[in-house]
């Protein structure tokens, strides 16, 4: 069965930090109006969670810090993307 996933990061406007599995929940409960499990993701410089609905939708939380350059969020969202279409079509030809 495929996932429906959705793309969205967050802005931290303080210091960066950790951030819970609680933390990520209401983010994205207060932020979006997602009522969701959190789990943590890998990451390099920023906070990554997937998560998952009681309906079984899968979202992408993405928690970057204030400094993080625009244009690279975008493009990691835009490769992430592609990859997921990839994985879920792989007969579609993407530019990956």
């Amino acid at each position: 069965m495929l996932h429906s996933y959705f793309f969205f990061y967050f802005y931290l406007k303080i210091s960066f930090k950790m951030i819970s599995l609680s933390e990520a929940e209401k983010i994205a409960l207060d932020h979006y109006g997602i009522n969701a499990t959190a789990i943590k993701m890998p990451g390099d410089e920023d906070e990554n969670f997937k998560l998952q609905t009681p309906n079984n939708l899968s979202y992408i939380l993405k928690i970057a810090q204030p400094e993080c350059a625009t244009d690279l969020l975008i493009f990691q969202n835009e490769m992430l993307a592609l990859s997921l279409i990839h994985i879920s079509e792989p007969t579609r030809r993407t530019p990956i």
